[in-house]
């Protein structure tokens, strides 16, 4: 600390001085480098100027001796010399000439509270976004008419952020009338809701949604937030891992059938049987074909229309081993059957309804 029996120098910090309401640290420094006088604020920022400050310091303090004003925003101070030593404090300072160059006068502002503050927050910020892109796929929000107005940087579903930011949320789901709860406009909070979404390519989407209704102050509800996690992959194993059980247990059936069944016409019929409630279709007919003449040996479910008979065999007979027809009725499909290389016959499947398809389980 500077000699306090130097009144015209201490001056400058002692109360009614012209720096004694000045907040922060004080502290003039002679030309030979030490500090002559300082408030109580600067003790750090002697101990500092003690151990040979900076070059960053030492640079600003030798413009400011030169009469040339200098900062240092901000000045570290560590426990030792060394870089990776711990900060103790943080200044902005000012370095302003003094006495025509004899001296230069220091003001510093403390700013290591701010500094941490910040450095706090920016930690904080960075371990939600890990913590967000761990746990999720895309976080956003929506407002009170359900348009996106906040998607995370990468976007989602294949769009950009930008493609996304304003757009109509609703326009992401596959079919809107399916939807029960919608996670972008409820005004409950939302766990793990299951939607489907098409992405930008126009394929199917399993999303796992989580959201929470936006309130202000006044209790007016303004939007929604939340994140989304593409689930498609494990819904897709899943459906996999369940179709090839319900395979394995319908082959199973067919082959009990077999086994127990002696005579061969009543093993088609109890067979045919079993398949209307396993894939399940509305009708299924097995055929017999001895190179000329096609003959039902078992039928189940809904009677044929005898034209879409004829077709099968005709495609069959024409060395197709797979016909499939879809009309707005159903859908229509047929495999040959061989023995020893020949084909022997077909089983015939039909399922009725709009729309409908095979799964590929199924097929």
């Amino acid at each position: 600390m500077p000699d306090k029996i130097d009144k015209d120098h201490w001056g400058l910090a002692v109360p009614g001085g012209p720096f004694s309401d000045f907040p922060g640290a004080v502290a003039l420094v002679e030309s030979n480098g030490a500090v002559s006088s300082a408030n109580e604020q600067a003790e750090l920022l002697c101990k500092f100027i003690k151990r040979g400050g900076s070059d960053e310091y030492n640079d600003a303090l030798k413009s400011a001796l030169n009469g040339i004003a200098a900062q240092v925003n901000p000045l570290l101070i560590r426990a030792e010399r060394k870089e990776s030593s711990r900060v103790l404090a943080a200044f902005d300072l000012a370095i302003l000439p003094w006495n025509d160059g004899e001296a230069a006068l220091l003001l510093g502002r403390n700013i290591s509270l701010e500094r941490n503050l910040r450095a706090a927050l920016i930690e904080s910020r960075q371990r939600y976004r890990d913590l967000l892109e761990a746990s999720c796929d895309f976080a956003w929000e929506t407002d009170v008419d359900g348009k996106i107005t906040f998607i995370t940087p990468e976007g989602g579903l294949g769009y950009s952020s930008s493609e996304l930011s304003g757009s109509q949320a609703d326009n992401l789901f596959s079919d809107l009338a399916s939807v029960v709860t919608n996670p972008f406009s409820c005004r409950v909070p939302c766990t793990d809701e299951e939607v489907w979404a098409k992405d930008i390519y126009g394929d199917e989407r399993c999303l796992l949604i989580t959201s929470m209704p936006l309130w202000s102050d006044e209790e007016v509800w303004h939007g929604n937030r939340g994140f989304c996690r593409d689930i498609t992959k494990l819904r897709k194993d899943e459906l996999l891992r369940a179709d090839e059980i319900h395979r394995e247990r319908v082959y199973n059936r067919i082959l009990e059938i077999a086994r127990s069944e002696m005579v061969p016409v009543r093993m088609l019929v109890s067979t045919a049987s079993c398949l209307i409630p396993a894939l399940p279709v509305d009708a299924v007919m097995i055929s017999h074909f001895d190179g000329e003449i096609w003959q039902a040996v078992a039928e189940e479910g809904m009677a044929l229309q005898l034209d879409a008979v004829a077709r099968v065999q005709a495609a069959l007979e024409m060395g197709e081993t797979v016909y499939q027809e879809t009309s707005p009725d159903g859908i229509l499909v047929a495999v040959s059957t061989k023995f020893r290389g020949q084909a022997n016959g077909a089983i015939c499947l039909w399922r009725k309804g709009a729309n409908v398809n095979w799964s590929d389980g199924e097929a």
